[in-house]
């Protein structure tokens, strides 16, 4: 998206009239999924705005622009002392104290300069500043008038305060340029994540409550969302909805700026950790690991865990991945087409009996599965997808 042109309006602080600017603006869509509205990111607005740079075409109409667009000048210049060595003449004004970066004459070690004045060659102050986001240029010039006001001559027998003879604030830059940022698309990222396009659109906005007994359990897959903490376990029949749910639970952590997510099938983090183990061949790179991604992931998804007692490896492999999760206080959800009480028998009491330490709930969903009845969505949505593919 191209920048916005704000006119400066004085009474107003440079945050009100951004947000009013992106308040303004239509809604910006995802380039790859022309579906989903991406959200914008007043922070990493905020950011490039105060860092934007002076354009090549800006720069040939003003040579003297440089640096960071939206810079400010503070001036104000002080009478000399009369008890000031540097003005008893004979001095020359290229000894004037702080032209060759030493302290100044003033208390305080503020750098002054000489600018010339109507009164002739004065010491002076000259800040650059960045705006404040918070402020007005006329409150943040007034702020910084109050705190250099009680400057002192350093040189007379005793400290004189020095008097001010002029002051004046500048800006060169006629509006404000800003260039909205938005957030990645939550789609993209699921599907870098390895999840398939179709499930990747699954949210809490778009789970089905069907039946309504399932509710307490999307509250409290929310809930997790807002803060996870410990593991959540998602037991039951397939198509009950476990898996929406734990990509909707990664989805709102994406959507608050926690991309440390990592989603993964049992049968696929079984396959690449044995495909990691395998002794690599002459010249042969060895493939990267999965079991530490997953053990310090910020939120792991473990989904379809499945039958490990009869292989000990196998059983071995999950008590390293999840003895490690707990240990550091990393929230886990697992999801499994198992009941509660076949839970056990299936992955192994000593495994089971670390997961219990951190129960944060045990959800059963023993619903009858919806899949059959999204068949007609599914198709529809295969059939855009199609359109979308061949250009419309």
């Amino acid at each position: 998206m191209s920048k916005i042109i704000i006119p400066i309006v004085p009474s107003l602080t440079p945050r009100q009239q951004i947000d009013e600017a992106l308040a303004k603006l239509s809604n910006y869509y995802c380039p790859r999924h022309s579906h989903v509205i991406l959200e914008q990111d007043h922070g990493a607005t905020y950011e490039a705005f105060l860092d934007r740079q002076w354009t090549p075409e800006e720069l040939l109409h003003s040579p003297e622009r440089g640096g960071r667009r939206h810079r400010y000048t503070f001036v104000q210049a002080f009478k000399r002392c009369p008890h000031c060595p540097y003005d008893q003449g004979g001095e020359p004004l290229d000894r004037y104290p702080g032209d060759d970066g030493s302290p100044c004459a003033a208390s305080g070690n503020t750098p002054l300069r000489r600018i010339q004045t109507a009164d002739g060659h004065l010491p002076a102050i000259v800040y650059y500043g960045e705006l404040n986001l918070d402020l007005t240029l006329e409150q943040q010039y007034h702020k910084w008038l109050a705190e250099t006001a009680t400057l002192t001559c350093a040189y007379a027998s005793e400290p004189i305060a020095l008097v001010r003879s002029m002051h004046h604030c500048k800006r060169v830059f006629p509006d404000y340029h800003v260039g909205p940022v938005f957030k990645p698309c939550p789609q993209c990222w699921l599907e870098s994540k390895g999840i398939q396009p179709h499930f990747a659109t699954a949210s809490f906005e778009n789970f089905r409550i069907e039946p309504q007994g399932i509710r307490g359990h999307w509250e409290t897959c929310k809930a997790f969302a807002d803060q996870p903490r410990g593991n959540l376990i998602l037991l039951g029949s397939a198509g009950n909805g476990k898996t929406h749910l734990a990509i909707s639970a990664m989805r709102e952590r994406f959507r608050r700026g926690y991309a440390d997510a990592i989603f993964i099938k049992q049968r696929h983090f079984l396959q690449q950790h044995w495909e990691f183990l395998r002794p690599a061949g002459f010249r042969e790179a060895k493939p990267e690991g999965i079991m530490k991604p997953c053990q310090k992931a910020g939120l792991l998804i473990f989904d379809e865990m499945r039958e490990a007692t009869s292989n000990r490896d196998i059983e071995d492999s999950l008590l390293d991945l999840f003895e490690y999760r707990i240990g550091h206080h990393l929230p886990s959800i697992i999801t499994a087409n198992l009941t509660r009480a076949e839970l056990e028998p299936a992955i192994g009491s000593r495994l089971l009996d670390r997961l219990r330490q951190a129960d944060f709930a045990v959800l059963e969903f023993n619903f009858p599965s919806v899949r059959a009845r999204l068949a007609a969505e599914y198709l529809t949505a295969t059939a855009t997808a199609h359109n979308l593919q061949q250009g419309g």
